[in-house]
């Protein structure tokens, strides 16, 4: 299930460009990238992120970057757009997810 779609003009362009976010889960998450090449829409997988649930029951927050540099900066690619997919595991039927702070970096 795609939680998050996120579509700028901060994804086009040159530089570097980072997402930020700050997230604890119970279960896997996904941060993808949907993009054109010559007009065909590709959905890349991009990273897997880990629950941060404790043996104890608990879920500190966590923060992670990700480069998405290699989608900002490819010339052949269009349309960008990041997602965030939450990830059942087989068998589960709901999961806790929350994402706090979500931001693009172009330093």
């Amino acid at each position: 299930m795609k939680g998050v779609v996120y579509e700028s003009a901060d994804l086009d362009g040159s530089g570097n460009t980072w997402l930020e976010l700050n997230y604890r889960s119970d279960h896997r998450m996904l941060v993808g990238m949907i993009y054109t090449v010559g007009g065909l829409t590709v959905d890349e997988p991009y990273v897997y992120i880990a629950p941060t649930v404790r043996s104890d029951g608990g879920m500190p927050w966590k923060k992670i970057h990700i480069d998405l540099t290699p989608f900002t900066n490819n010339p052949i690619t269009a349309n960008r757009k990041f997602y965030i997919a939450a990830l059942l595991g087989a068998g589960d039927t709901n999961a806790r997810f929350w994402i706090d702070n979500v931001k693009l970096v172009r330093p």
